[in-house]
């Protein structure tokens, strides 16, 4: 939530490892995930906040640089980020939850839900953002982070190819 016109602007905080991607290529896929383009009222605007100097510049730059590929002018606005609340629980993760099936196989509460790097990897399937084969790779190469079971990955992944046909 910001200061802003309105009751409240829906958002995410991303947390990210610059070794892996930095803040300019979170930026140039932010771009490309939506129309900026596009006036909407302030819950669903677009926006960018920003931690710090460095973040707004590099987000004015980026701005300005994708106005050049523009037709239209670009509504998106830049911000100082505040104090991030978080949606309800029932908000959280929304695509995974509407699988039932991997909802009780993992038998987490709701706050391991919002918290869980699993389940963040799961909605992502659910959204067709990334594969079943992605997330296998995914948990293969940081097993510790996911701490699963064999028998529970086996069981997780029968589940997926199960539903591969499913439109999430």
């Amino acid at each position: 939530m910001h200061p802003v016109e309105g009751d409240h602007t829906e958002t995410i905080q991303l947390e990210y490892d610059p070794k892996i991607i930095s803040y300019e290529e979170l930026l140039a896929k932010f771009w490309t995930l939506h129309n900026p383009t596009s006036k909407r009222s302030n819950q669903y605007m677009s926006a960018i906040f920003y931690h710090d100097d460095k973040q707004h510049e590099a987000a004015k730059r980026s701005m300005a640089d994708r106005q050049k590929q523009a037709s239209r002018k670009i509504v998106t606005v830049i911000h100082s980020a505040g104090h991030f609340y978080l949606a309800e629980d029932y908000h959280q993760k929304y695509l995974f939850r509407q699988n039932r099936d991997l909802v009780q196989l993992l038998k987490l509460s709701d706050q391991d839900i919002v918290s869980s790097p699993l389940v963040a990897k799961l909605n992502a399937v659910c959204g067709n953002y990334m594969t079943a084969d992605e997330l296998r790779a995914t948990i293969d190469s940081n097993s510790k982070l996911f701490n699963l079971s064999s028998n529970t990955t086996d069981k997780l992944f029968t589940l997926l190819k199960n539903e591969s046909s499913h439109s999430w």
